[in-house]
């Protein structure tokens, strides 16, 4: 079960994420992952990005060294 604790969100923004979770679902309502959200966090293996996301910001995972999977649906476009 996905904690929202763990997520920093600020205008819809997903700042930064702060869990130690290996799948995670990042939340309804987020539109933009910014940059360096996920950076540097080790355990994620698995994200999913919900339908409504349109940006994700630069080095948005970065050093993620145990991510293998990222499913990004057709909303985003940059």
């Amino acid at each position: 079960m996905e904690n929202f604790n763990e997520f920093i969100i600020k205008n819809n923004v997903l700042v930064k994420y702060l869990g130690t979770e290996e799948y995670i679902i990042v939340p309804d309502g987020v539109t933009t992952i910014g940059d360096e959200a996920f950076a540097f966090c080790q355990t994620p293996v698995h994200i999913t990005i919900p339908k409504g996301v349109t940006h994700i910001g630069n080095s948005a995972f970065k050093a993620c060294i145990s991510l293998t999977e990222i499913l990004i649906p057709d909303s985003v476009t940059f």
